[in-house]
């Protein structure tokens, strides 16, 4: 839970027998496990593997999980984003100074950068996770209002998480970082992360242009970027499905997962990936993006903005994106 006072701050830290000078750490998913310094991936050591992100209760959203408190209108951005070791061993197209890692995280920044004109920033989620053979949070479910408080510009939110992406460099488990998003994302619409709550996510609507059929679905988007295959060095290297397509809300399925992959089409990777992704609700056609040369950088750039926010999930998607905002 989050103190809404100095005073209660203090109650609170007492009461889990914390010192008043320390900055508590308090897990997402069970508000009753705090600690005074985090862990080294910032994952929740009382909760199940992954199970918990941990996070600074100063950063923590203005919320407990009690039947009075529901968010409404709320958004959830999820990134997923590869730090693995041939993120920064390759430049990102050839002949360019900057590697793919580089590349990544200044878009990134800049489609959070983009939230700024989001008239309810205090209902809007974001969570990156990035991964190699293990998982990293970076942005922890804060709020886009928190991440401009945390951020003062977009040159510091662009370089930290550079420097974060750059304590991995290992191999790529690309089934343990959908797993992990999926996890969040259902805990997320079931109201089961404490320091949020109950919420209520704003709804986009929609219809379908082959069959004209209207549907519903969540503001919740996750956009995995990979520039290979899954590689674990354990054997058995293939990406296991798609666990998104078990993602529910109000007893609807909602593949909210888009795809993205840097590379050739030659590439296994390319194939792996492109084959779990879904097809799009809106086109029928998959929610999968290809970037392969110096041309797609403004593509890209469009992507992630449009990945954080309600506005669609594929190439056509994409296309009717960048006209209306270019």
């Amino acid at each position: 839970m989050r103190p809404s006072s100095e005073r209660t701050r203090q109650t609170y830290l007492h009461s889990q027998n914390l010192k008043t000078d320390s900055m508590p750490w308090v897990c997402t998913t069970d508000s009753k496990h705090v600690f005074t310094s985090p862990t080294k991936d910032y994952f929740c050591p009382s909760c199940p593997p992954y199970g918990g992100i941990l996070m600074d209760m100063d950063s923590t959203p203005n919320a407990t999980n009690n039947n009075d408190t529901i968010v409404k209108n709320a958004g959830l951005y999820i990134f997923l984003l590869d730090a693995s070791g041939s993120m920064f061993s390759e430049e990102a197209f050839p002949g360019t100074p900057i590697n793919r890692a580089q590349l990544v995280s200044g878009q990134v920044a800049n489609a959070l950068w983009s939230m700024s004109n989001l008239t309810n920033k205090s209902n809007a989620y974001v969570l990156i996770l990035l991964f190699d053979h293990n998982i990293r949070p970076f942005i922890n479910f804060l709020t886009v209002e928190q991440i401009f408080t945390k951020y003062p510009n977009i040159q510091d939110l662009q370089a930290d998480l550079y420097s974060t992406m750059e304590s991995l460099k290992g191999a790529t488990d690309i089934n343990l970082a959908l797993e992990s998003a999926y996890n969040y994302a259902q805990m997320f619409v079931n109201g089961s992360i404490d320091n949020i709550g109950k919420v209520e996510p704003m709804i986009n609507w929609a219809i379908n242009t082959k069959t004209g059929d209207d549907f519903e679905m969540p503001n919740i988007r996750c956009l995995i970027f990979t520039d290979g295959q899954h590689y674990t060095g354990k054997g058995g290297e293939i990406i296991k499905g798609n666990p998104f397509t078990n993602f529910h809300y109000k007893n609807k399925t909602c593949n909210i997962l888009m795809g993205a992959f840097h590379g050739t089409s030659n590439d296994p990777g390319y194939t792996q990936l492109r084959h779990i992704i879904a097809n799009c609700p809106i086109h029928d056609e998959k929610q999968f993006f290809h970037f392969s040369n110096p041309e797609h950088i403004m593509r890209m750039r469009s992507l992630f903005r449009m990945g954080s926010g309600p506005s669609g999930y594929c190439e056509k998607c994409l296309n009717g994106y960048i006209r209306e905002n270019h």
